[in-house]
C-alpha cells in the first residue's frame, strides 16, 4: 500500500544521496587536481619569462655598440660575425619563448575555464545535497504522519486521497469565476502576451526533467473526465523523475515571477526570447533563482516533490502564449483556464 511506496522512497532517496556525495568527493579531487595544474602552468609561465627577461639583457648589452663602431674599435671580422651569430640565435630563441609564453597563457585559461565550470558543479551538487537531504526527512515525516492519522490502513489512505481531489476540484471552480472576472475587469497584477503562436511541431523545449515518465498528457484526459479540475482540462503536462529530481528551465529566458499557493504549491514561471511562458509547479521550496535572473536551457531551477493539491511527487508543467497572475487569500496565482498550449507539441 502507500506505507510501502513511502518505503521505497525513503530508500531511493538515500541512494540518490550516497551517490550526489560520491559525485561530490571525485569533483573535490578533480578541481584539487586542476589546481595544481594551474599552478604548474603560473610557475612555467614564470620561468619563461625570466628567461626571456634574460635574453632581452643580453641583446641590450650588444645594443650598447653600432656595428660601425665594434668594427672601427678595432673588433676583429671573425669575433664581429661571431656576435652577428649570436644575436641572431638570442632572436631566435626570443621568438621560442615568446611563443611557449602564448601557448602556456593559453593552457591556463582553458584551464581555470574547466576549474569554474568544475566548481560550479560542485556548488550544484551541494544544492542537491541539501535538498535530498530534506526531500528524506520530509518523506519521514510524511510516512509517520500517514501511519498516525491511517493506522496503516488503506481504506482510510483513500478517504484521504479524496479530500485532496474535492479540495482541488473546488479550487477550481472557484479560480474558474475569480478569472473570467479579472479577465473582464483586466487588473490583472501581472500580464504578457506572445506576439505570435509557433505551429505546432516546432521544438522550442527541452524536456525539463531528465529521464521522467509522462504521468498526464494535456486537454480532456481520462483524469481530468472525473471533474478534478472543475470540468475543464489539464492545462498541462504531468511527468515524474522522482522526488528531488532535478527541474531544468526548458529553453533560454529569464524569471519571470515565482510564488506559492494551495493548489500548485511552490512553482516559478519562465518567460522566453518568444515571448511565450512556461511554467513548473509542485516545487520542492521555492526556487533559488531571483526574479529578472537569466537562465540557460538545461539550467536547474527547482526539485520535483508534492507541495499544493496532489496525489504524488511530480512536476506539473505548463506552455503559455498569454500569461497572468492574481492574488487570492493573499497567495499569488496564474491563469488556468486560458493561454496555455499543448507542451507535447513544442518539445
Amino acid at each position: 500500500g502507500r506505507i510501502t511506496l513511502y518505503n521505497n522512497k525513503i530508500e531511493k532517496l538515500k541512494n540518490d544521496l550516497y551517490l550526489t556525495n560520491e559525485q561530490i568527493k571525485l569533483k573535490n579531487l578533480l578541481v584539487q587536481s586542476l589546481n595544481i595544474e594551474v599552478n604548474k602552468t603560473l610557475f612555467s609561465i614564470q620561468k619563461k619569462k625570466q628567461i626571456l627577461a634574460g635574453l632581452i639583457q643580453v641583446l641590450n648589452d650588444y645594443d650598447q655598440k653600432s656595428p660601425i663602431e665594434a668594427l672601427l674599435g678595432g673588433e676583429k671580422l671573425s669575433d664581429f660575425l661571431g656576435k652577428a651569430r649570436d644575436i641572431s640565435l638570442i632572436y631566435k630563441n626570443l621568438h621560442e619563448s615568446l611563443e611557449q609564453i602564448k601557448q602556456l597563457k593559453l593552457a591556463l585559461e582553458v584551464k581555470k575555464e574547466i576549474s569554474e565550470k568544475q566548481e560550479q558543479m560542485l556548488e550544484e551538487l551541494g544544492r542537491q545535497t541539501a535538498i535530498q537531504e530534506y526531500a528524506l526527512n520530509q518523506q519521514r515525516i510524511q510516512k509517520q504522519e500517514l501511519l498516525f492519522r491511517t493506522k496503516g490502513e488503506e481504506a482510510r489512505y483513500q478517504v484521504l486521497l479524496h479530500k485532496v481531489l474535492t479540495q482541488k476540484t473546488e479550487l477550481l471552480k472557484e479560480m474558474a469565476q475569480l478569472e473570467k472576472e479579472i479577465t473582464r475587469r483586466k487588473n490583472f497584477l501581472f500580464y504578457t502576451q506572445a506576439k505570435t503562436i509557433p505551429p505546432p511541431g516546432t521544438k522550442l523545449f527541452r524536456w525539463p526533467e531528465d529521464g521522467a515518465v509522462l504521468t498526464q498528457g494535456y486537454g480532456m484526459t481520462p483524469f481530468a473526465r472525473t471533474g478534478v479540475y472543475g470540468g475543464a482540462g489539464h492545462n498541462g503536462i504531468d511527468m515524474s523523475a522522482g522526488i528531488s529530481s532535478p527541474i531544468r528551465a526548458a529553453a533560454d529566458g529569464e524569471v519571470l515571477v515565482s510564488g506559492f499557493n494551495n493548489g500548485w504549491g511552490n512553482w516559478v514561471a519562465l518567460k522566453h526570447p518568444n515571448g511565450m511562458v512556461t511554467l513548473y509547479a509542485h516545487i520542492l521550496k521555492p526556487t533559488f533563482r531571483t526574479v529578472g535572473e537569466k537562465v540557460k536551457a538545461g539550467d536547474v531551477i527547482g526539485y520535483e516533490d508534492s507541495t499544493g493539491f496532489v496525489t504524488g511527487s511530480h512536476l506539473h508543467f505548463s506552455v503559455y502564449y498569454k500569461f497572468f497572475t492574481y492574488l487570492r487569500k493573499g497567495q499569488l496565482y496564474f491563469n488556468y483556464f486560458d493561454g496555455t498550449l499543448n507542451p507535447l507539441n513544442y518539445l
